[in-house]
């Protein structure tokens, strides 16, 4: 756990001291829930402390990350975690790079289809203000353009840009 927690410290760490807190508190969250899922009840007054210290750091940065979403090793905020909105059943692969006011979410609107959520995968880069909505899958290397609307699957090494989520570049090679 120290070496998860050391790293996180290491790629956070350009985004402020404030990035880093949420990141390990994050991180002993999610590892306190999957204990306490597991019905150990010794450790809930840990699990206490960290829920009441992530819900000041999310009233803080005006930010949404459950501990039951997944998020992977070395996923970098790099301008903060200002206005990020993860979905409880998101997952994020390892080596993404997340900038701020990206929201990844699940999809509400429809009774009839189960609640589901964006899985993406390893080193992807999601730009400013990018939502990605619903059960999307977003694939390794893929880069989501600022603003860009996201609400159907992105194969691996495309570009995604543009309000629709046009896919312009298959090679990666312009970006």
């Amino acid at each position: 756990m120290y070496h998860k927690l050391r790293s996180e410290f290491n790629v956070n760490k350009q985004s402020g001291v404030l990035t880093v807190l949420f990141m390990i508190n994050y991180r002993i969250g999610h590892k306190l829930l999957n204990v306490k899922k597991n019905g150990n009840k010794l450790i809930w007054p840990l699990y206490v402390i960290c829920l009441l210290n992530h819900r000041f750091l999310s009233m803080v940065f005006g930010s949404s990350i459950p501990f039951s979403c997944e998020i992977g090793k070395r996923v970098v905020f790099r301008h903060g975690m200002y206005g990020v909105f993860i979905s409880g059943k998101a997952k994020i692969g390892h080596d993404c790079i997340i900038m701020h006011q990206v929201t990844i979410g699940s999809n509400y609107g429809s009774t009839h289809k189960p609640l589901s959520a964006p899985n993406i995968s390893d080193g992807v880069f999601i730009g400013v203000g990018a939502k990605i909505i619903g059960s999307v899958n977003i694939g390794d290397n893929a880069k989501i353009g600022a603003n860009a609307l996201v609400v159907c699957d992105v194969p691996s090494n495309t570009i995604c840009v543009a309000s629709k989520g046009y896919i312009i570049d298959r090679n990666n090679s312009s970006y």
